[in-house]
């Protein structure tokens, strides 16, 4: 089981309740709502080097015949028993990709085509909370048609935005070509980070459909299918964090910029002035009005850290501005304009990808996780490889000083 922490950090910004509408479900209140409307959002701009992305969310009903020709060998998910009076059955919240097909097919468009929505499993067992769940919410999955021959080099492209979508939540990965998932599709990219224990753990998976599943699908076309989970939500809330609250990259905070202002009613007009022309610069800001006693003020400075604001700007007889990791308040002499709080605002997100970065290394480089070998050593030793770096890293064999390809090694096999 994972540390719970990052639940902790979630629940106390207000972004996700306490428990579920039942085991193994997520209830997301409106700030985490927010949030992830922001993080499919910072998906979508870095798949727009692809004309024109489209967003769409599935029915919660499917039909489930047409399912059931692509994927016969499910048993994770819910249907209904196919009636007597030949009335359609259905299967509830399952995989996005026949429906995504379909929907493109129709429309005579290859797509990408981005399904955001949830899924529902079957599976008996303990559930984690964002890691494995019966009600998985939210979950993107891309899919795209693409002629045979541009396959390879379109699913490289998918996996390039992907580590940049990834980059903007402060998350180092790497990624994995693996011929683990023969069944489903072959390549495999897995993209994978470490969870803030050292163990490693995989964020996104990137498929070429095998052969079978797209005459299944009824296509001509290559079929490719990409697919994340609030898993990375869980992740961030693990990693970003200061001593002692939630910290969000700024791509994702509902409220980049907490502001508290002297006084329990409406901003002093100088102050909504300000937080009106930071508002049409693009800035996401919320105030608040606090009591001018320094106890009230910090009391409204921890809601905001607690709700994982990366800056925060107080206002009374003087003008603080609150940094963090490290917590840091320095004096200003104004209210400062979107430049600057822009500037901060990065100055912020490189601090947690330094802080990321630092422990990735030590959990997957230096531990020998991601080492360099060749094929020969690799089967002498019977390494437990399980995939390869892509693009490909070459270097000398760490046991024969040869020339070697950086693998991941993982003795327990596949892992989630």
């Amino acid at each position: 089981m994972l540390d719970t922490a990052y639940l902790r950090a979630l629940t106390e910004a207000e972004l996700v309740a306490p428990g579920g509408y039942f085991s193994g479900s997520t209830v997301w209140r409106e700030r985490g709502l927010a949030c992830v409307e922001l993080l499919v959002d910072a998906y979508l701009r870095r798949l727009a080097e692809f004309s024109d992305p489209e967003r769409v969310e599935h029915p919660f009903l499917l039909p489930r015949g047409p399912y059931r020709e692509v994927f016969p060998d499910y048993r994770n998910v819910y249907s209904t028993r196919p009636a007597r009076d030949h009335r359609p059955s259905w299967v509830l919240r399952p995989d996005n990709l026949d429906a995504s097909v379909r929907a493109l097919t129709a429309a005579g468009h290859d797509g990408p085509l981005v399904a955001v929505g949830g899924l529902l499993r079957h599976f008996r067992g303990p559930v984690q909370p964002l890691f494995r769940e019966r009600y998985i919410w939210p979950a993107v999955q891309v899919t795209h048609l693409v002629p045979a021959g541009e396959a390879l080099a379109t699913l490289d492209r998918h996996q390039r935005a992907l580590e940049d979508f990834l980059a903007d939540l402060a998350l180092p990965v790497v990624s994995v070509t693996t011929d683990a998932h023969p069944g489903y599709g072959v390549p495999c990219h897995l993209t994978v980070t470490c969870l803030p224990d050292g163990r490693p753990t995989v964020l996104s998976t990137s498929y070429l459909m095998s052969e079978e599943r797209a005459r299944a699908l009824g296509v001509l076309d290559a079929v490719l299918d990409i697919g994340f989970t609030g898993k990375l939500l869980a992740l961030v809330a693990g990693h970003h964090r200061d001593p002692r609250h939630l910290l969000l990259p700024s791509r994702l905070a509902p409220v980049q910029v907490g502001v508290t202002h002297q006084g329990d009613g409406q901003a002093p007009p100088e102050v909504a002035d300000w937080l009106r022309r930071l508002a049409a610069q693009g800035v996401r800001v919320a105030s608040t009005g606090a009591a001018p006693l320094r106890g009230h003020r910090r009391r409204a400075e921890r809601r905001w850290l607690r709700s994982g604001a990366p800056l925060v700007v107080t206002h009374g007889r003087t003008t603080t501005l609150t940094r963090r990791l490290p917590l840091r308040r320095d004096p200003v002499d104004a209210l400062p304009e979107d430049a600057a709080l822009r500037a901060e605002l990065a100055a912020s997100d490189r601090r947690l990808r330094a802080h990321t970065d630092r422990r990735f290394r030590r959990a997957l480089w230096d531990s020998d996780l991601l080492r360099t070998v060749c094929d020969t050593c690799a089967a002498r030793h019977r390494l437990p490889v399980l995939g390869h770096l892509t693009p490909p890293r070459t270097g000398p064999c760490s046991t024969c000083s040869g020339t070697g390809a950086v693998v991941l090694v993982s003795e327990a096999g596949r892992f989630y």
